[in-house]
């Protein structure tokens, strides 16, 4: 349920335009005014103040059919430069690939850590980040095309669906599937205080979901496609007993619809900053691709459960189609990605 609008009016402040279909940003917490994003054909810019240089381009590897790309970025958590990181995309076959590169002055190394072929060029999943700890965390698609034709998302034989984690201080790194039963988790985040996770798991034909996972807990399942939302979808003949009772369900769910029409949830943050009102800390912000519509919930333990209450939309934070990402800067603040419009905000408090 909806509240229509925020007593506490935001505003979006622009910090750069004119990129080139730019999907994700990240920040680096030792330097607080650099963001660096990466644009969907394969190029990664660091922008500091007003300076933007491009510090990596890969686009000669990188497929942008369908919903593939460069997808994301992500620095190692006690990072005091941009000389390493890692990179999830697909390769010009299709392929999902996780990577970290090593920059250096004359010098360029990329090891591949991950690969996953996928069944379609759409469900991508997209989002990689470091967990509270430590380890690297990515999130796949259920392998595409529509309905998850293939149940990836409730076969733990495969990736597809789910959400990894890499243990990346082994000597042999092997991927471990930390969570499933999720369509496509266009962007999730960990709580930067307390660790706990948030995912935006993109819905099929009519309900949008946010999913919620402490810190402490591993091995979820999400539900797809047995369940859309909180709802039942394509419950096998043969299910066994009791298995509704093994699924989590959604922190928050939104019905698709409406003019412009909401359909493809973008997940966001949790409000850890210090410039807007103190309402809003701890608050969970996320929006929608398709409608470019924002909003913010309170995070509330209900039942033995963990959901979002007094959900609120701020039109004034609306773009328009194309909300790709949302970004969280060094020192907590919340950044709007728009990709088609090429430009990246800052949410702020209107004077």
């Amino acid at each position: 349920m909806f509240l229509a609008l925020t007593f506490f009016q935001l505003a979006l402040e622009p910090v750069i335009e004119s990129l080139d279909s730019p999907i994700h940003a990240t920040s680096i917490r030792s330097q607080p005014s650099t963001l660096y994003i990466a644009e969907r054909n394969g190029r990664i810019l660091r922008l500091k103040g007003e300076k933007l240089e491009k510090i990596l381009d890969i686009s000669d590897q990188v497929s942008t059919q369908s919903e593939r790309g460069l997808l994301a970025i992500a620095f190692p958590p006690k990072a005091k430069n941009a000389n390493t990181l890692f990179a999830h995309y697909s390769n010009k076959k299709g392929t999902t690939h996780l990577s970290k590169f090593e920059i250096g002055d004359q010098s360029l190394k990329e090891t591949v850590l991950f690969t996953q072929k996928q069944p379609w060029a759409n469900h991508n999943g997209g989002q990689i980040c470091f967990g509270p700890d430590g380890a690297l965390y990515l999130g796949l698609g259920d392998g595409g095309a529509a309905n998850d034709p293939q149940d990836n998302g409730q076969n733990r034989e495969t990736f597809l669906g789910g959400i990894l984690r890499f243990e990346l201080s082994q000597k042999e790194i092997e991927p471990e599937l930390w969570h499933w039963g999720l369509r496509n988790p266009w962007r999730f985040s960990f709580d930067r205080n307390t660790g706990d996770l948030w995912i935006g798991d993109v819905g099929q034909n009519k309900w949008e979901e946010i999913d919620f996972a402490k810190a402490s807990e591993k091995h979820l399942n999400f539900g797809w496609r047995w369940r859309e939302g909180r709802h039942d979808f394509n419950i096998p003949d043969d299910v066994f007993d009791g298995w509704r009772e093994t699924l989590r369900e959604p922190a928050f769910e939104y019905e698709q619809g409406g003019n412009p029409r909401s359909c493809s949830v973008t997940g966001g943050f949790i409000y850890r900053g210090k410039e807007l009102s103190p309402k809003f800390r701890g608050h969970y912000f996320f929006g929608d691709w398709a409608s470019g519509k924002v909003w913010s919930g309170k995070p509330s333990l209900m039942k033995g459960a963990t959901v979002l209450i007094d959900v609120q939309e701020h039109p004034q934070l609306n773009r328009g189609f194309g909300l790709a990402s949302f970004a969280e800067g060094a020192t907590g603040e919340i950044y709007l990605i728009n990709m088609p419009e090429g430009a990246i905000f800052r949410i702020k408090t209107d004077s």
